[in-house]
């Protein structure tokens, strides 16, 4: 049997229902971290580059940066980070 290894998630959505909701349901899936859960991008961009996360889930319209602009931002602050709108 194969192990599996832990994925590590940044979630980043100005919905509060939305953010808690995909952090409860990824918190509970077997072999994912939630390594950052972000209502603002500006922050979450300030810790991508530090936390380096597999996958980054964003929303894309939101206040301030936008999820296109915080995807930009990680390719090149964590360029292995796999993006997921």
């Amino acid at each position: 049997m194969q192990k599996v290894e832990s994925c590590s998630v940044m979630i980043v959505d100005d919905d509060p229902v939305h953010l808690e909701k995909v952090g409860r349901d990824l918190r509970d899936a077997p072999n994912i971290a939630v390594v950052g859960s972000y209502a603002n991008s500006t922050k979450a961009a300030d810790q991508i580059g530090k936390v380096k996360p597999d996958v980054l889930l964003t929303d894309i319209e939101m206040p301030g940066m936008s999820g296109l602009q915080l995807i930009a931002a990680t390719k090149e602050l964590s360029p292995e980070t796999r993006t997921k709108i």
